[in-house]
């Protein structure tokens, strides 16, 4: 089993009493029960899901594993840390786009409208970071602060270079299907029912405008050299 596989055993597992923090992952961590403010466990639950997959090892670096932001300082360090969700990476949440992360979770599902479902511990409708129970979740691209490739090598990324050509309403091939997966699973933004089509319709036309509106562009439709490096950036 994968630590994926483990999280998903683990839906529907509640703390006890509500709104405690007494949950049995906290008292694999702390060697006893514990409860209060004190005890967030979403980030204790990832651990507790490597160590019962066995793959400890993979995180025994970790400085402190109840900590959300010292799972994030130990990934940059470790070169693991990035912007591209794969199944079974970690993912660190900002509600409030502080640069602070908030919660975390595993990444389950990669959906075609650009959003995430995630398996999460210590999370509920009413409140997504402290919410006493291992749910799976639908997650908004923006609200991910970024992923954590537990498994990946730090390395130096190899310098490659591509010609990308200039696209507009009504192109269609493969260079619309890269710039559609760029808006749709790096930004958050819709590119219509079919998603990643390969056409350059209405919707996609849309969200190329929107990007460019957020990232100060001139705001014509037209994907060429501005763009691109905005996308690729």
């Amino acid at each position: 089993m994968t630590a994926l596989e483990v999280a998903l055993t683990q839906v529907g597992v509640k703390e006890y009493p509500p709104n405690s923090n007494n949950v049995e992952y906290n008292t694999w961590y702390y060697g006893k029960e514990v409860s209060g403010s004190a005890y967030p466990w979403c980030a204790v639950f990832v651990a507790w899901c490597f160590d019962e997959a066995n793959e400890w090892a993979l995180i025994s670096d970790v400085e402190n594993k109840a900590s959300c932001n010292s799972w994030m300082r130990w990934a940059k360090k470790a070169g693991k840390f990035g912007q591209h969700p794969i199944v079974g990476s970690v993912v660190l949440f900002d509600w409030d786009a502080d640069g602070v992360a908030d919660h975390m979770g595993f990444v389950y599902k990669l959906l075609d409208d650009g959003r995430i479902q995630t398996v999460e511990g210590n999370t509920s409708y009413g409140n997504d970071s402290n919410g006493g129970e291992v749910m799976i979740r639908t997650r908004a691209f923006k609200n991910c602060l970024g992923f954590i490739d537990v498994e990946q090598s730090a390395h130096e990324d190899p310098k490659v270079s591509v010609e990308l050509p200039m696209l507009s309403l009504g192109d269609a091939g493969n260079a619309v299907m890269t710039l559609q997966c760029l808006l749709i699973h790096k930004f958050g933004r819709s590119c219509g029912y079919y998603g990643m089509d390969g056409e350059f319709g209405n919707a996609t036309d849309l969200a190329v405008r929107l990007f460019q509106t957020s990232k100060g562009l001139e705001i014509d439709g037209v994907v060429g050299k501005e763009t691109w490096t905005a996308l690729l950036n």
